[in-house]
């Protein structure tokens, strides 16, 4: 009666692993060719592991591409900005130090607004109300401190700027409010989380300690390099052959267990299978949330992870891409604000580009945005004529071409990047990002410097890092069932 026990032992050690290992594809299923799949896969390969990444567009780069905006005229879309440089010391952000590898991207840092109100140039006036609304936000830091200490329910940022002295009082507030926040967040302070703001710490992390003492603080660059961001992403896939790299393949069915991740996904040749001992999920929270996204993750995520996305959303931060028949702007003013007496219409256009390109970019977050989402082109093309009449006069133009992005309505992304609601925590962060049996999560959503492309390639890399230690131990654990075997089979033929 003791061996048939045994024996069942040595296969119930064995089994489920068996079952995977025969049909293991490579070590790790990349799954998205963004800015952190493609990181993800540059650290494994690195690191001597396996992997295949599967991205269901034609090319790598998710929101990042290069693309023709107008006739002849070629552009980066997606993400423009490197957030929290130190302009003496720019080696120190992890998006510089991939420069110095993959060559630099041409930009220039943003400086110098530029506000109007009306006709009228309200730039001096804008400065001190932003001087006014920055000694406010200071304070918040030390609010949420506060409340966090007394263990109160997270509030929203807005209302921690109406408690540390912050109301604004005109049109001129709004905008500097706008420009302030809604500028960086994609979304008004009402709905975003104040435990989640301060927990940014983008632009204190990359300054050096000779620019502290100095008193200077970090800005942000603005990539004008027509390669744009994407360059960067095809730098990092230099190296990965065709077999490595799976485009155009659509993701379908990924069924999750703690010894294998085995997908199904729709490529060109038909529906395939693929298993990896491990997966690295790099899809967005706009994504991850969806009810479709349900029929494609079995099990689906745990009842801890589901209350944690429910704090999560993807915001909308729309670029409008304007050409003229003539520049009727002062093209070395990087940003240049408009104040309205509605917060948030058509606030402000950045100049990417050369003058003689005669084009330049409306940037709209919040409600503005997803109502120029929905509106037809002609109707677009009235507002910002109207907008840039109120500041440059009736002879002002309409636009010749415009060229609007629209993620809001993209299914592989359903938005730009991440935000937090109110109730946001630290804990409800550490619980989505943690690894669900053999798959494991990265992006933008998943790292410290959320919503920011510093952040997606930094939690590629130590998604990358975190699995190829699963990896080390898993095989230490088959190391240890090997032996049980061994002995388990010994003691077996002992008892014949």
């Amino acid at each position: 009666m003791i061996l048939p026990i045994l024996l069942l032992s040595v296969l119930s050690l064995s089994f489920t692993r068996e079952q995977c290992s025969s049909s293991l594809d490579a070590d790790v299923l990349i799954l998205g060719g963004g800015m952190a799949g493609t990181a993800a896969a540059n650290k494994l390969q690195e690191l001597g592991r396996s992997f295949l990444l599967f991205e269901a567009q034609e090319r790598l780069g998710g929101r990042m591409q290069t693309t023709e905006i107008f006739p002849g005229i070629s552009s980066s879309v997606g993400p423009l900005y490197i957030q929290g440089v130190d302009q003496r010391n720019p080696e120190l952000h992890p998006i510089f130090k991939l420069m110095q590898v993959c060559g630099e991207l041409q930009g220039r840092y943003i400086e110098d607004y530029q506000v109007f109100q009306g006709s009228e140039d309200v730039t001096a006036q804008y400065e001190n109300r932003s001087e006014a609304y920055y000694s406010v936000a200071e304070q918040t830091a030390a609010l949420e401190a506060d409340r966090h200490k007394r263990n109160l329910a997270d509030i929203s940022y807005k209302e921690a700027l109406r408690q540390s002295g912050w109301i604004p009082e005109s049109p001129l507030d709004n905008l500097t409010e706008w420009l302030s926040f809604d500028f960086y967040t994609g979304e008004a302070p009402e709905v975003s989380s104040l435990a989640s703001f301060n927990s940014d710490s983008t632009y204190t992390d990359f300054v050096s300690t000779e620019s502290a003492a100095a008193g200077e603080e970090s800005t942000d660059y603005l990539i004008t390099d027509s390669r744009g961001y994407v360059h960067l992403v095809n730098c990092l896939a230099t190296n990965f052959s065709e077999k490595q790299i799976h485009l155009n393949s659509r993701v379908t069915k990924i069924l999750n267990s703690e010894d294998c991740v085995c997908i199904e996904v729709v490529q060109s040749s038909g529906t395939n299978k693929y298993c990896g001992r491990y997966a690295i999920l790099t899809f967005s929270i706009g994504v991850i949330k969806s009810e479709s996204f349900r029929s494609v993750l079995s099990p689906f995520l745990s009842q801890d992870k589901q209350e944690s996305l429910k704090f999560f959303h993807m915001v909308n931060y729309l670029k409008i891409y304007l050409k003229f028949n003539d520049t009727f702007w002062d093209n070395d003013a990087i940003v240049v604000g408009r104040v309205d007496s509605e917060k948030g219409n058509f606030p402000v256009f950045t100049n990417v580009f050369p003058s003689h390109f005669k084009a330049t970019i409306f940037v709209l977050t919040g409600d503005f945005a997803n109502k120029a989402v929905a509106m037809d082109i002609a109707s677009l093309n009235d507002s910002i004529t109207e907008a840039f009449r109120a500041i440059y006069g009736n002879n002002v133009t309409a636009p010749t071409h415009i060229f609007r992005e629209n993620y809001l309505n993209n299914p592989l992304f359903l938005g730009s990047f991440v935000g937090h609601n109110v109730g946001y925590s630290q804990n409800a962060f550490d619980t989505l990002k943690s690894p669900q049996l053999s798959l494991h999560f990265a992006g933008g959503a998943f790292h410290k410097y959320f919503g920011y492309v510093h952040g997606a390639y930094l939690s590629g890399i130590n998604t990358a890092e975190e699995v190829n230690l699963a990896i080390q131990s898993s095989a230490q654990n088959s190391f240890k069932i090997l032996h049980a075997y061994f002995f388990l089979f010994i003691v077996a033929l002992t008892m014949i």
